[in-house]
């Protein structure tokens, strides 16, 4: 029984881990690429299509992890493993708010897109307000692109530092680990 809990649980998140990420950032991608309000409308009934699949994914999984961990906790007498249940469903929950925030919400564009949308200018007017929007959109996710890069490098080098100094075997590994993963993921923002 437990081992089935964990199994779901598990499945669970590599399906909120893995909520077609890539068909996601082609859609946002085809949104921050729009240079003219007719691809900008496209683009962004695209994307929220996308946002509810996603949504609805991130509910799903978010269910089933709650329940199974909420239902695996009485199983237990160990007080890690009704830890690691615990955290599980608070991932679950917070895997089902930001399900239900997609679907409602959807990508930060919305504003911007209802705004132009429900407007009185004309098609070319809109246009312009796009071409602008997303000139300057590329040029703030380039600086949060680089941040993230530079925040990554220094938890690195602090984790690498805490690994160097110390004493402990398991924690000195434990910090290792970390420099790594951060090392890794800096590397990641930096193509």
């Amino acid at each position: 029984m437990k081992f089935i809990l964990l199994l779901t649980m598990l499945l669970s998140s590599f399906s909120i881990a893995f909520a077609a990420p890539k068909t996601y950032s082609a859609k946002e991608k085809m949104v921050q690429n729009s240079q003219s309000w007719s691809d900008f409308q496209k683009a962004m009934d695209s994307l929220r299509g996308e946002d509810d699949r996603r949504g609805t994914s991130f509910i799903i999984s978010g269910t089933l992890v709650t329940i199974g961990s909420l239902i695996a906790i009485p199983t237990t007498e160990d007080a890690a493993t009704k830890l690691v249940y615990g955290i599980a469903s608070s991932a679950g929950i917070a895997a089902i708010t930001y399900g239900i925030s997609n679907i409602y919400y959807g990508h930060s564009y919305n504003s911007f897109y209802e705004t132009l949308k429900n407007s009185e200018l004309s098609d070319s007017q809109k246009s312009s307000l796009v071409k602008t929007f997303m000139a300057h959109e590329h040029e703030r996710l380039e600086r949060m692109r680089r941040m993230q890069m530079w925040a990554h490098f220094f938890a690195a080098a602090m984790n690498g530092y805490s690994a160097s100094t110390e004493k402990d075997t398991n924690a000195k590994t434990f910090f290792a680990a970390l420099a790594g993963l951060n090392l890794a993921l800096g590397l990641s923002f930096s193509f």
